[in-house]
């Protein structure tokens, strides 16, 4: 058998195999198998590992050895209470239960030693003199210490020390430092006179930072979180329901309901869409036909209920009106934007220079800019506007002849997956026709 476990960890595979059932062999003995130690002076077992026993003997012969081989290599007798001051008996009780260990894996793989094997380990022992020991007591030793050696060895054959490692080991311990001192003494640094109040000022002054303890300050801290407050603090269920009827809006979700909406250019064709779904026709597929989806329908709705939902607070309200107050030739319209804008604390700079820029472009195409007046409250009664908007008509006429705008929302509105940018108005020439007419 140990043949065989010696031919597996021959790789590096069979070693990690070995390495690992050995470690979990020993951890269950450790677990499991040890069954009592130190529970009193007068049992002869100090510890059991599996059918493995430490008598109290045993360990004591082993500490008093120990402690005898410590007290030769220091010259001097160890007495007792220094060898547990250093820890040498929990030592000592760790070697045992290792060694109890393997012994116990070793029987259990059945492992043995002949004795020509026993024999020959025990005249290779460069320590067969002078340990004391019977014989009986000597070859049972080196017969177990040779059991361990083959399960350990299995483990640990050709495992070598990295050379990093090495070289580390040999600096720490062979390496030296040569180092020149100087002495001095009170009779080499001859008198010292008393310095005087000036001298010791001016050092003072010098070095005061040397001589100053570190300032300190006491702070007294009160935490008070809602928590803490709470505590403190008992509602009533009528005190409870009041401030919730204060602050409804707060607790409340407005009941919401999906509607969906289509435009059609006719009342005919709105009524054949209607007949067309009572048929059985779906609304989606109507408006995929129209080029809007119910998503965007939807969508759309949402926006709108957004937007009607918006509540401003006094100040912006306040600005808003006085926005929405300006009114004023367009070469003048520029400057009143500005001077709005520095009442209120915006900024408009990018804004009124594209304003001011668009007026100067309108002058030099020819345009009567004189006949143009700005008006911030105006706009045309279409949502799809995303800029400028004008209308352009006749003195004294109730309706424009021409409206148009800036209109980059339209045709996503309309189905486009992305935005784009348009510019365009609408001519109303029966308007036209009758103003040539009056004329």
């Amino acid at each position: 058998m140990l043949r065989g476990i010696r031919t597996a960890s021959s790789n590096w595979l069979g070693k990690t195999v070995m390495s690992v059932l050995f470690g979990i062999l020993i951890v269950s003995f450790g677990v499991w198998g040890i069954a009592d130690i130190f529970k009193g002076f007068g049992q002869s077992s100090l510890a059991t590992i599996g059918r493995t026993e430490i008598s109290a003997e045993q360990f004591r012969n082993l500490f008093t050895d120990r402690l005898q081989q410590i007290g030769r290599q220091i010259g001097r007798p160890l007495t007792m209470e220094q060898a547990r001051a250093f820890g040498l008996d929990r030592q000592v009780l760790q070697q045992v239960i290792a060694e109890a260990v393997l012994d116990e894996s070793a029987r259990r793989i059945g492992l043995g030693q002949s004795d020509a094997d026993v024999a020959q380990a025990i005249q290779s022992d460069p320590n067969f003199r002078g340990l004391g020991y019977t014989e009986a007591r000597y070859v049972a030793e080196q017969r177990r210490v040779s059991l361990r050696r083959q399960l350990t060895g299995t483990v640990a054959a050709g495992v070598e020390v990295p050379k990093t490692q090495l070289d580390a080991l040999v600096r720490f311990q062979n390496e030296q430092r040569s180092v020149d001192y100087l002495r001095l003494t009170a009779a080499q640094a001859g008198t010292i006179e008393t310095p005087s109040p000036e001298t010791l000022a001016a050092y003072f002054e010098e070095r005061k930072q040397l001589f100053r303890a570190p300032e300190y300050r006491k702070i007294a801290i009160l935490t008070l979180t809602p928590d803490d407050i709470a505590k403190t603090i008992m509602v009533s269920d009528d005190d409870a329901r009041k401030m919730f009827e204060q602050r409804r809006e707060r607790f409340v979700t407005p009941e919401r309901r999906q509607v969906y909406q289509l435009a059609f250019p006719s009342l005919e064709e709105a009524k054949a869409a209607r007949a067309r779904i009572a048929a059985g026709t779906s609304f989606e597929d109507i408006a995929k036909e129209l080029g809007r989806t119910p998503a965007d329908i939807a969508r759309r709705l949402i926006e709108k209920a957004q937007l009607r939902s918006i509540r401003l607070s006094g100040e912006a309200f306040t600005a808003l009106k006085g926005f929405l107050a300006i009114e004023a030739p367009l070469a003048d319209a520029a400057a009143s934007l500005e001077t709005f804008a520095a009442d209120a604390g915006l900024l408009l700079g990018p804004a009124l220079e594209n304003f001011a820029r668009r007026a100067e472009a309108l002058a030099g195409h020819g345009l009567p800019v004189e006949t143009i007046r700005y008006d911030a409250a105006f706009g045309r009664p279409l949502d799809y506007y995303t800029g400028l908007v004008f209308e352009i008509g006749v003195a004294g006429a109730e309706r424009p002849l021409v409206g148009g705008g800036r209109y980059d929302r339209l045709l996503t509105l309309l189905g486009a997956k992305t935005p784009i940018p348009g510019v365009g108005f609408s001519v109303w020439l029966d308007r036209i026709a009758a103003v040539r007419e009056g004329r």
